[in-house]
């Protein structure tokens, strides 16, 4: 009987370390994605809204456009073209590009659970969870996740790597958010006629949303 309790010890420690190990290497990986994003963001945006990488930050203080959908603008070369950059676009690209990072790196199912993940950690913890831009906002990050997950394996079975192979990616992101594939902005109004999140494999992530609502004149779906 004590050898068997012994055993049953060495077990339990051994699954334990096993699982420490897991969630570390998970939370490493993701942390790596998060930082690598911020640095595209930095380069591309001169701005990185996930990790401030520069003391100065370019800032939101030109007028709206027409693809901002009345928010604060600023102006800045992208890609070799002026544009009117807004904080709807930086975050389409954060998830498209970053989940297409996780595509290349480790499979688009793997990608695909990191970022869910990541959107019922949003809808637990954000402050405007259950506000009705919230819930367009989730909509349209699970569209672009999936957008950039395709983007990521058809980088994995290509034929380069490293920068060049970076940098098709984020050609491949542009092309998608400039041609309509991926969506700029939650306030589209195509954006409300996307999938429910639970045809997108999220259980319960509108659920969490709804608890969370103060105004429940508008049901979600």
């Amino acid at each position: 009987m004590k050898h068997q309790a012994q055993i049953i010890k060495v077990a339990v420690k051994l699954i334990s370390a096993t699982v420490t190990l897991v969630i570390f290497a998970i939370t490493a990986y993701t942390l790596s994605i998060v930082w690598r994003v911020s640095n595209a963001e930095q380069s591309i945006f001169g701005r990185s809204d996930l990790i401030p990488l520069a003391l100065e930050q370019k800032q939101f203080d030109q007028p709206p456009t027409q693809e901002s959908y009345g928010k604060k603008t600023y102006s800045h070369m992208v890609r070799g073209q002026p544009l009117q950059v807004y904080e709807q676009l930086v975050n389409s690209f954060q998830h498209v590009y970053g989940s297409a990072l996780a595509a290349s790196e480790i499979g688009e199912l793997g990608a695909d659970l990191l970022f869910k993940a990541n959107e019922y950690f949003e809808a637990i913890f954000w402050r405007n969870s259950g506000t009705l831009n919230f819930y367009f906002d989730t909509k349209k990050d699970l569209a672009n996740n999936a957008v950039g997950r395709k983007i990521g394996a058809e980088i994995k079975t290509g034929s380069l790597s490293g920068a060049a192979a970076e940098q098709q990616m984020i050609d491949k992101v542009f092309t998608a958010l400039d041609g309509g594939l991926a969506y700029k902005n939650c306030s589209e109004r195509r954006v409300s006629q996307l999938p429910s999140l639970n045809d997108y494999g999220c259980p319960f992530l509108l659920n969490i949303q709804e608890m969370r609502r103060s105004d429940k004149s508008v049901v979600l779906k």
